[in-house]
């Protein structure tokens, strides 16, 4: 190298003194985009995403593109002419769209949807990555930071948000919460509360799911307070209000104040405004008061969260009584709620999935307890871990609890295990006998990916379900489907999604709350007897019933309903007024043409009142 380039050298990497650290993580990134890219290609050419969700957000995210108002947030091709206001934040379309617009400057427009919709994951899971890093250098040291991204690969819970095709908010929930993690974990108080807030703020007004995580993250803040840590509590509420408030009205205006439990609203915003105010109370207190300041904090606090929670039961008292999901209907509740698996406790799973979103973050609490307890001679690095501890804790509690939020809780947890990792591979000995170096590697395994055993052994005596009946190639019957002339279309509330991302079709439902009277009619239309149905489907006025028949929903409607209108139709004994229409039936899927009667027409049964 010349001794001009070497200067050049010097001089940029002075300016940029971890950027060889730095250059390893986004080297260790590079390979995992390329593996995950190469996994998921095969389905970006069929529109197969990994959640139906994902394909509802990109039909919103073209909306927004073909010119749907900013601020209106219904999706108007479900349950028309009514429609369904959707409780999604434009923060995670704003990207997706941007990202579509730019690259259609360069490519045609399904390709720089494909790209987009591959690019914007990987970014998130980049920028993930960096953090972790970060953290992991800044806490210990940089081997540390590295072994956490390597090993953040094997939380699957958090990978598969971030990976491509991935994108519904999920994978932007976990990047917000280890930003305000890498904010807690800086050494000027003031920025790194107000960085928290900020954060955690952008992620309550993606999911309101993350207010749970913002009350550990506000816990840590308070602890910080009663131990004289000035400007932590008070920079970290009220930038939590106050950002709060902007992106409600920077992403749902003023036209929408009802107080909803999904969603930041009036009713949230009133208690987070109360709790900044006694948070910023309770420090000019902690500053300024003689006496017993550790007491008169802590009071300050308390009656602050509890007139917050007064504030919100007023504004809202549904939302504290019964939650977001309290006034589904019984029959969607039964039959679509109870049984998403991502959004129920761990107990409810299966042993294996159970295992891999629960004991890594157990096993890393633990650890990050013992490290906090092993720092009995340094003060600041004791109440550090300790922070680290509660933050962790916090997480894998909410994530036990609502197992997809068992993401964040792995990729926080990757941070302490890595530590424990280096420790162990810094007191390797190459003289060492090959007993003890077997016993390492199986320790690091133990450590990285608890739930090994557990998967190896589970393997044995679990039995293999085979699935019943042809699974569908819906990719094959939505195209020549998306030719018929755009209509109402009756199909199972899993299905909604991919028919109206695939064609110009819309539906009576899918499977998203807010549209609860919808789902009720699709989930009884399918299991009450074929009279009750017709009399269902007639008020919606749908043309045509789209199935997959080996789909694992309707199987449920069937076990559910054995007599029920779908029981039948499954069994060829259609009723007269449906007409089967062959759409690609090499596909697997089937259609009926709906042909109505009139009044005098129908049985003397129905009426349609």
């Amino acid at each position: 190298m010349s001794v001009g380039m070497r200067r050049w050298r010097e001089l940029f990497t002075s300016g940029f003194p971890h950027l060889g650290f730095y250059s390893k993580v986004v080297l260790i990134w590079a390979l995992i985009a390329l593996a995950l890219s190469w996994m998921a290609f095969p389905l970006a050419r069929h529109h197969i995403f990994p959640d139906v969700d994902d394909a509802l957000r990109l039909v919103q995210v073209r909306d927004l593109i073909a010119g749907q108002g900013w601020f209106d947030a219904y999706q108007h091709r479900i349950n028309p002419p009514a429609g369904v206001q959707m409780h999604w934040s434009r923060i995670v379309d704003f990207p997706l769209a941007g990202a579509i617009l730019a690259l259609g400057l360069f490519f045609k427009p399904d390709t720089a949807e494909v790209v987009a919709i591959f690019a914007v994951p990987l970014i998130l899971l980049l920028l993930t990555l960096l953090l972790i890093a970060r953290i992991g250098r800044h806490c210990f040291d940089e081997r540390t930071g590295l072994i956490a991204v390597t090993i953040s690969v094997l939380v699957s819970a958090a990978i598969l948000q971030l990976s491509p095709l991935r994108i519904d908010h999920h994978g932007w929930l976990i990047l917000t919460s280890v930003l305000a993690l890498n904010f807690l974990f800086t050494h000027k108080s003031g920025v790194g509360g107000v960085g928290a807030g900020i954060a955690m703020a952008v992620a309550m007004s993606i999911s309101i799911e993350t207010l749970p995580l913002s009350v550990v993250f506000g816990a840590v803040c308070a602890l910080r307070l009663l131990r004289g840590e000035s400007y932590w509590l008070g920079g970290y509420a009220a930038s939590l209000g106050l950002s709060s408030a902007a992106l409600f009205l920077a992403t749902r205006g003023l036209g929408d104040m009802a107080s909803h439990c999904d969603a930041m609203s009036p009713g949230y915003l009133s208690g987070l405004f109360i709790i900044a105010g006694g948070s910023l109370l309770a420090e000019l207190g902690f500053r300024h008061t003689e006496g017993p300041k550790l007491l008169l904090t802590a009071i300050i606090i308390a009656l602050s969260v509890a007139v917050a929670t007064l504030a919100v039961a007023y504004s809202a008292p549904h939302c504290l009584l019964t939650g977001a999901f309290g006034e589904l209907n019984p029959l969607v509740k039964a039959l679509w709620y109870d049984r998403v698996l991502e959004g129920l406790p761990f107990w409810k799973q299966d042993l294996n999935i159970a295992g891999l979103y629960v004991l890594f973050p157990v096993l890393s609490s633990a650890l990050a307890w013992h490290a906090a307890a092993s720092a009995q001679n340094d003060k600041i690095l004791r109440w550090l871990r300790v922070d680290y501890a509660i933050t962790l804790c916090g997480a894998t509690i909410l994530g036990a609890m609502v197992s997809r939020s068992s993401a964040t809780a792995g990729v926080f947890s990757t941070i302490i295990s890595s530590h424990y990792i280096n420790s162990i591979i810094s007191k390797n000995d190459i003289h060492e006998i090959w007993g003890n170096k077997i016993i390492k590697l199986l320790c690091i395994a133990l450590i990285s990916f608890p739930a090994l055993p557990l998967l190896f052994f589970g393997s044995f005596y679990k039995e293999t379900e085979q699935p019943e009946g042809k699974p569908c190639r819906y990719w094959e019957f939505l195209p020549a489907f998306g030719k018929e002339s755009p209509a109402k279309v009756l199909a199972p509330l899993d299905l909604g999604p991919v028919i109206l991302e695939r064609t110009p079709h819309s539906v009576v439902a899918t499977g998203h709350h807010r549209g609860n009277t919808g789902m009720r009619d699709v989930i009884a239309a399918f299991t009450q007897p074929t009279d009750s149905a017709y009399q269902i489907i007639s008020r919606h006025r749908p043309e045509w019933i789209v199935v997959c028949p080996s789909a694992n929903e309707l199987k449920l409607y069937q076990q559910f309903s054995p007599d029920g209108f779908w029981a039948e139709l499954s069994r060829d004994e259609g009723p007269e007024w449906l007409r089967p229409v062959a759409i690609a039936p090499e596909s697997g899927m089937k259609a009926w043409r709906i042909i109505y009667k009139d009044t005098e027409g129908l049985p003397p049964s129905i009426s349609l009142k």
